[in-house]
């Protein structure tokens, strides 16, 4: 989302990040552990095409706080995997079954 922290970096999409100060990046989990504790001056992300995005982390963390607020985000982590649906499966579908045509003319 942008802010005046990540200035210039609006033309970035669809971008794998790959590494994050140095470190491998293996999945969105990973990544944000990662950069959840780091206490490092700077947080370098090494993406796709050999885009580099590098942000002074206190000013990032400042950042954040107004970005959610402004973009109605409640929580800046969400809770985790949802578990599967205990919704009622349709039973033409569960059943394997061929719907009925329409045979109206």
């Amino acid at each position: 989302l942008n802010a005046e922290v990540n200035m210039g970096y609006e033309y970035l999409a669809n971008t794998q990040v790959l590494k994050f100060n140095g470190t491998v990046v293996e999945n969105l989990q990973q990544l944000a552990s990662l950069v959840e504790s780091c206490t490092e001056t700077y947080l370098r992300f090494d993406l796709d095409y050999d885009e580099v995005i590098v942000l002074q982390r206190e000013t990032a963390i400042d950042a954040s706080k107004d970005i959610l607020s402004v973009h109605c985000i409640p929580s800046p982590f969400s809770l985790g995997p949802m578990e599967p649906s205990t919704a009622p499966k349709n039973n033409a579908a569960s059943n394997n079954a061929t719907p009925a045509r329409n045979t109206k003319a």
